[in-house]
């Protein structure tokens, strides 16, 4: 399927087959609005923890112009596809919104979540628009973590921090 029936066919579970599954959006959240700060890039959407683990509780931050109320998430696989709904409601110009919704935990593997956007305050409904296609999430046991190394010197370095602080040594004490 591609990124567009991928959207309409989660439309068509959030509006029809199971409403019940869209899940109440958090507006504005501090540790989203947080995020796409530090980042201060133009993406769309982001997954936090950065690293996650398999007992990490997912978050999608999704940053528009959209009041929505609602947010629909269908797993197929390794691939998520996430709906974000608007409610049609809004004066615009809007200022810049953040949604929060809770993915919860993923097993160990790579995701690949798309993230669209559904009006269905139109009949008929606009076709869902794309807000981040293809973000890569890597879950893994020590959350992707690199190792962190001591930094070494050799036997020749060693000895030449040695000699340099000798004679700095040395020199201090003459100018004293």
């Amino acid at each position: 399927m591609n990124v567009a029936q991928n959207f309409l066919a989660a439309a068509l579970t959030a509006v029809v087959i199971a409403p019940s599954a869209c899940f109440a959006v958090d507006t504005n959240p501090e540790d989203c609005t947080s995020a796409f700060e530090a980042i201060g890039s133009d993406t769309n959407a982001l997954v936090l923890p950065a690293h996650p683990t398999p007992s990490s509780n997912l978050r999608l931050c999704v940053r528009w112009f959209v009041y929505s109320d609602e947010i629909d998430v269908a797993r197929n696989g390794s691939h998520i596809t996430v709906l974000v709904i608007d409610n049609g409601f809004s004066w615009s110009p809007n200022p810049t919104i953040y949604l929060g919704e809770n993915l919860g935990q993923l097993p160990e593997g790579n995701y690949s979540i798309d993230v669209g956007l559904q009006d269905v305050f139109h009949l008929p409904p606009d076709p869902p628009g794309v807000l981040a296609q293809g973000l890569e999430v890597s879950v893994s046991p020590d959350g992707g973590a690199q190792p962190v190394s001591a930094p070494t010197l050799s036997k020749a370095s060693l000895a030449a921090l040695g000699a340099l602080l000798v004679s700095l040594v040395a020199w201090r004490r003459r100018t004293a």
